[in-house]
């Protein structure tokens, strides 16, 4: 097997289109909150190669595989249009790191996410920024238009981003640049839908694939994500063109918290269109539901009709909260306007709460008892029956007519 064969065959996992929901990390943690700033390598055991700033956690949070040094492996060239229909080549952006990922512009789930994330690391890079591109290239052939793309980009908050370049072609174009990557996308023509890797490549400013990561397996905590791929990127620049990258940095796994008997991790969070703050302690005192959910995740906006439902026949006996986690703020606060949701929608706008949680995907479901323990968890969408029936068994005589 030729040598770029090899580096380029690392198992790779791969994103479900939407109405399975917002499958996240397999190795979900809460993590640790590490400070601001690139941790230094005596915090940790660095991973080989370029990366430095990324301890083993950071590199867990990746999945990444740090290619040998002495093996370079140029990534492989591409012509093709960019969101605004401008031809793209990698061959332009030499001198810059590239931090390249599959993305599919009907993706309402995953790569919505993914795209927070990318916000949140232009942040945390700084001044660093301007010699990092963030590259997606076009997963999705029935919707090859530049068009597509740009709008896509527009929804998930990426257009504003002088380093955001999302790149497309003719059906057979795409297919040739994903056999070059030693991608798999798996089409189904009738529903025009797609499952792709969720392969990350960070390209060094000579245009060598340097490590190859995936955007699945990191807990739904925006910050925790986008300061690692910040990180590995910036480890990447030249000496004098890196910076002391902020937000939170990953620290070791807890093994405690977000489990039956446990008392609920505390939280204290903006409500979805007035600001006003909520928090645990303040709901303390009766039977809790908290739901976990997406303005992009199908299936949890399919389900909040039925927390609703059950919220009315609780008739105040029982708080229900939706925690919205790590969406786009205006995607965000346009659903709150028109979801017609009584019970309170909080923000999680970088997954935190959630990650505090354990979520490992959403839509999630917590039953929190009277003094603070969480009695039950549900991964999935309720359904009336489903969620009336936890209640009984956890809560006798609360049910109308028991």
């Amino acid at each position: 097997m030729p040598a770029e064969a090899r580096a380029r065959s690392w198992p790779r996992r791969q994103l479900a289109f939407l109405g399975l929901g917002v499958a996240l990390a397999g190795v979900l943690a809460a993590l640790l909150f590490a400070g601001p700033g690139t941790p230094s390598p005596s915090a940790g055991a660095a991973t080989a190669g370029p990366a430095p700033g990324i301890g083993p956690a950071g590199a867990n949070l990746l999945d990444l595989n740090v290619l040998p040094a002495d093996q370079p492996l140029m990534a492989p060239g591409f012509h093709l249009v960019d969101q605004y229909g401008t031809p793209t080549s990698l061959s332009q952006f030499r001198g810059k790191v590239v931090v390249w990922s599959m993305n599919d512009d009907r993706c309402t789930d995953l790569c919505a996410l993914y795209a927070q994330d990318i916000v949140a690391a232009e942040h945390d890079l700084g001044a660093a920024a301007s010699h990092v591109v963030f590259l997606a290239l076009n997963a999705n052939p029935f919707y090859p238009s530049p068009a597509s793309l740009r709008a896509w980009s527009v929804r998930n908050d990426l257009e504003h981003l002088h380093n955001w370049v999302y790149v497309t072609g003719t059906p057979r174009q795409l297919k040739a640049t994903w056999s070059a990557y030693h991608v798999t996308v798996e089409l189904n023509s009738r529903a025009r839908t797609v499952v792709h890797d969720a392969t990350l490549e960070f390209i060094d400013p000579s245009g060598r694939t340097r490590a190859i990561g995936d955007f699945t397996t990191g807990p739904i905590s925006t910050a925790y994500y986008a300061h690692t791929l910040a990180v590995m990127a910036n480890d990447l620049l030249p000496r004098r063109e890196r910076v002391a990258v902020g937000g939170p940095a990953v620290g070791s796994p807890s093994t405690s918290g977000a489990t039956l008997g446990d008392s609920a991790p505390r939280f204290s969070l903006p409500e979805l269109g007035t600001g006003a703050t909520r928090s645990l302690g303040a709901l303390e005192g009766k039977p809790l539901v908290v739901n976990f959910w997406a303005s992009t995740c199908g299936i949890c906006i399919q389900e909040m009709p039925a927390l609703q439902r059950v919220d009315d026949r609780f008739g105040g006996r029982v708080e229900f909260v939706g925690i919205d986690v790590a969406d786009p703020r205006q995607a965000a606060a346009s659903f709150a306007r028109r979801a017609g949701v009584r019970y309170a929608l909080l923000a999680d706008r970088n997954g935190t709460v959630a990650s505090s949680y354990r979520v490992e995907g959403l839509p999630v479901t917590f039953i929190v008892g009277r003094h603070g323990t969480i009695l039950a968890r549900h991964e999935g969408a309720l359904t009336v029956n489903e969620l009336m029936a936890v209640l009984q068994l956890d809560f006798q005589g609360l049910v109308p007519g028991h």
